[in-house]
């Protein structure tokens, strides 16, 4: 054996038979670089990753073992320490998105208070990321920035970065909404022109008129042609004859007015009659009270109108 190696080695000094190429490795036991923490390296000479002598760097999250198990052997405290120091994180953060609780921060004591119990689901998906520098999930790419929206995990797409890590494809605050990052919450920035406590429509406020200091919601209706309250469906209350319905000079939007067309008669309201005759030909014309309006009919029958002490009509033979 010395014999064949001296001969080898004279041949190298001589120039002949030597190369300055690295070995290529046959076995996993040549790649290691001992250091326990980031994983086994392992020899693959196909492999992209693979280093000149054929070697792959060692994954960190690979000491790992089925139910958060560790290695055996003389190597178990120092696998048990490099899963809290460079895995465990990571693997609680797993477990807190699955059990919908707050994930940790980076020097959080991890406990129960993120995750009661940490499955084999948590630290695959971590290992995951860990391999192949890749997110699993959105929340990999959050960036604490709650105004800039909910970040994207879409690996291998044009919108992806190195990690596959996309921008939001929209911020959490729809218009009129505005965003408050120190608050983390989306707020009505709206206007109020008028000063009547009350902020603008065309900003997602509820007054419908901001121009008007009178006009807001809330405020009471006041029995004209105006909607003081900002509610279509309200006209006043203005009932100065006691009968039950509102004058006919109460009105809204939309043409909706008061329903009795003399507020001055309680004898007169909706579904009244009086005579309108002017003469002795025309004694079966009659005016009725219709939705605060005087329309124009006439007496059934040909009979006549006859009006009586309170100012009302009646149709007789």
């Amino acid at each position: 054996m010395k014999r064949y190696f001296a001969v080898a080695l004279v041949l190298c000094l001589q120039g002949a038979g030597c190369s300055s190429e690295p070995t290529v490795c046959v076995g996993d036991s040549e790649c290691q670089d001992g250091n326990f923490c980031n994983g086994w390296e392992q020899c693959d000479p196909s492999s992209v990753r693979a280093s000149a002598r054929g070697c792959v760097p060692g994954i960190a999250c690979l000491f790992v073992r089925n139910e958060f198990r560790f290695e055996e052997g003389p190597d178990a405290a120092a696998s048990v320490a490099c899963a809290e120091d460079v895995y465990g994180l990571g693997i609680y953060r797993r477990c807190a998105e699955r059990e919908g609780k707050p994930r940790p921060s980076k020097g959080s004591a991890l406990g129960g208070e993120f995750c009661e119990a940490p499955l084999e689901v948590d630290y695959q998906i971590q290992c995951r990321v860990e391999a192949y520098n890749f997110c699993y999930a959105d929340a990999d790419c959050d960036n604490g920035n709650f105004c800039d929206g909910v970040e994207r995990c879409v690996p291998m797409t044009s919108q992806a970065d190195a990690f596959g890590c996309a921008p939001a494809a929209a911020g959490p605050c729809a218009a009129p909404l505005a965003c408050d990052e120190v608050l983390d919450t989306c707020f009505l920035d709206c206007v109020d022109e008028d000063g009547d406590g009350a902020m603008s429509a065309a900003c997602g406020g509820d007054d419908c008129d901001d121009a008007d200091p009178g006009r807001f919601p809330g405020n009471p209706e006041v029995c004209n042609d105006r909607d003081e309250d900002c509610d279509d469906t309200t006209l006043g209350d203005v009932d100065e004859d006691g009968d039950g319905f509102v004058s006919a000079a109460c009105r809204g939007p939309g043409g909706r007015q008061g329903s009795d067309c003399d507020d001055t008669n309680p004898h007169l309201f909706p579904g009244s009659i009086r005579c309108a005759g002017t003469t002795p030909n025309d004694q079966g014309n009659i005016q009725v009270c219709t939705a605060g309006v005087w329309s124009n009919s006439s007496c059934e029958n040909g009979w006549f109108c006859y009006t009586q002490p309170p100012g009302y009509g009646v149709c007789v033979p």
